[in-house]
């Protein structure tokens, strides 16, 4: 698959295939990453926005919204139940959502994704190990073009939660670009 015409129009339960002519869109339910705020804030009625002040958590946002114990439609990702979203902005633009799942439902998720995007730019397989030593299978498969990437990967933060990133290019962008100024500015206080 050509990866500039790679569509990613991000919808709860997708279910069509993408063509070629589609213009490249990353999304998530709707809210097309680098909407505002507040737009944000109507399209996803679920979600709690917070205002960042810490400055250890500046890099990663500016604001961010929550959704967690979602319930009827906002509580399904592509079949999959979603345990809970968080999206981030950066000067009130959206620029990353990132939700977590149970793992046991990332094959289904991941079949989605292929059916609506075709194969993943990346795939790899590893073992992971539990804090109580058993063993367990993982993937993580992302969908690459110059807009931003999908990340779903079947193991994320424990042996029994799922994830998917959704990241456009100017997001990361920015981050590294806060990341390197925080520690710079850290580095002079040394």
């Amino acid at each position: 698959m050509n990866l500039k015409s790679f569509a990613v129009a991000l919808l709860f339960a997708c279910s069509c295939n993408v063509s070629a002519a589609e213009p490249v869109v990353l999304s998530f339910r709707g809210s097309v990453m680098g909407t505002s705020l507040e737009d944000f804030k109507t399209q996803q009625p679920y979600m709690q926005c917070i205002l960042i002040t810490e400055s250890q958590f500046k890099p990663s946002a500016d604001q961010t919204c929550y959704g967690s114990k979602l319930t009827g439609e906002a509580a399904i990702y592509g079949g999959a139940e979603v345990k809970s979203v968080l999206a981030s902005f950066y000067d009130g633009k959206l620029w990353s959502v990132y939700l977590k799942f149970p793992s046991s439902q990332t094959e289904q998720l991941a079949d989605a994704f292929r059916e609506k995007f075709g194969e993943p730019s990346k795939h790899t397989t590893s073992q992971v190990t539990s804090r109580a030593g058993a063993t367990f299978d993982n993937f993580v498969s992302e969908w690459i073009n110059e807009e931003g990437s999908i990340r779903i990967e079947k193991r994320a933060s424990n042996v029994t939660e799922g994830s998917v990133t959704i990241l456009t290019t100017a997001g990361r962008e920015e981050r590294k670009r806060r990341q390197e100024a925080a520690t710079a500015s850290n580095a002079k206080k040394l």
